[in-house]
């Protein structure tokens, strides 16, 4: 497997915890946005949108932990599982920019110009 669906299954997983402990057994149906309909970056709050990847996923992943633990209260986990969701979408925008421009270079593509995922 590819380090970039690697970091997409880590991702999904790391959300799918997080679902997990928020509605167990099914019991609480949570709404999550349709993945193919991505959300544009602009909908995403800035300091969403200013992270890396990297930094994205840790925050997802650390979220998921401490929610992990049970301990947290309702409206923080509410909170976390809000969040989660834009760092995911954050996560998958990156990746589908990357993706992009990896086929760009594998291409044959000189030069790499802004690409609008949005589109």
């Amino acid at each position: 497997m590819s380090s970039f669906y690697a970091k997409l299954v880590v991702a999904d997983q790391s959300y799918q915890s997080l679902m997990q402990i928020l509605a167990p057994e099914g019991k609480i149906r949570l709404k999550s946005p349709p993945m193919d309909k991505p959300t544009p970056a602009s909908s995403l709050p800035p300091e969403i949108t200013k992270l890396s990847f990297e930094e994205a996923l840790s925050e997802l992943e650390k979220h998921v932990r401490q929610l992990e633990d049970g301990k947290a209260k309702l409206d923080d986990a509410i909170g976390a599982y809000e969040r989660g969701t834009m760092l995911k979408q954050h996560c998958e925008t990156k990746l589908r920019e990357a993706q992009a421009k990896i086929a760009i270079i594998a291409d044959g593509g000189t030069s790499l110009k802004p690409f609008n995922t949005n589109s």
